[in-house]
């Protein structure tokens, strides 16, 4: 899956080789539980450009993620 916030795509793979995911859970659902907010408050942050802040909370959680799942 990739995600475009206006001039950066974040490309965020869901494989069983890549490992950020836990079966039958999307992706999205695990980054938003990792930040603590919603996934429909994660998918409406990504509709725009992102505040440094956010941007950097959501990174570490997806390298938290594949990390963990690895």
């Amino acid at each position: 899956m990739s995600i475009s916030n206006g001039g950066t795509t974040y490309v965020i793979y869901k494989s069983e080789n890549q490992g950020c995911s836990q079966k039958g859970k999307a992706l999205s659902v695990e980054i938003a539980l990792e930040i603590g907010v919603s996934e429909p408050t994660l998918v409406r942050w990504l509709r725009t450009p992102l505040p440094a802040e956010k941007e950097e909370r959501i990174l570490a959680a997806i390298e938290k993620l594949a990390k963990e799942k690895k």
